[in-house]
């Protein structure tokens, strides 16, 4: 009976591990430009292990001023769109690192982008620009206006806590 309930406690804990291990994590990224507009979007992606870079894989729920813009499906980064160069389209959680491309396709006509500053001659600082669904801005990069912070999965937390609950339990009954 014990060694079934510490097999089941088992299992839950390793398949909460392998679920967060293999989902990306979610963010929340947000940007005031200079105008006082809002964008907002949930970002999917993986935190690298400078724990500040998250190589980013989708751009979700883009919004401006709380309107919804068009889906995002075209991600990239600016040095992979513009010259071809193998690199992950990233944001950072400190707005250190930022070079992603979020458009509706391939062409990149509407969308946003972050760009990192020094590229290539074309910005010598950061930029933020976007397209009209976005409010159409080109400026500087204020990383005092920006946010990107990971949201919470408490399912997967939920299930791997009662694993170890159930296995520190059953502990406690061994010993009694």
């Amino acid at each position: 009976m014990i060694s079934t309930i510490v097999r089941a406690a088992s299992c839950a804990a390793i398949l909460a591990l392998s679920s967060i291990a293999a989902e990306a994590a979610t963010y929340h990224m947000s940007y005031e430009d200079s105008n006082g507009g809002l964008l907002t979007a949930t970002i999917k992606g993986n935190l690298q292990a400078d724990g500040d870079t998250v190589f980013v894989t989708a751009v979700l729920n883009a919004a401006f001023d709380g309107v919804a813009g068009p889906a995002l499906g075209y991600v990239t980064s600016s040095t992979n769109y513009f010259f071809g160069l193998s690199k992950a389209a990233q944001l950072s959680l400190t707005g250190a690192n930022n070079d992603l491309l979020a458009c509706i396709d391939g062409t990149c006509f509407d969308g946003f982008a972050f760009i990192p500053g020094n590229f290539s001659g074309f910005y010598s600082v950061p930029t933020y620009t976007t397209g009209l669904a976005f409010g159409a801005i080109l400026e500087d990069f204020d990383p005092s206006r920006y946010s990107l912070s990971a949201v919470p999965l408490p399912a997967g937390g939920l299930l791997l806590l009662s694993a170890f609950g159930g296995l520190a339990a059953l502990r406690r009954k061994r010993a009694a």
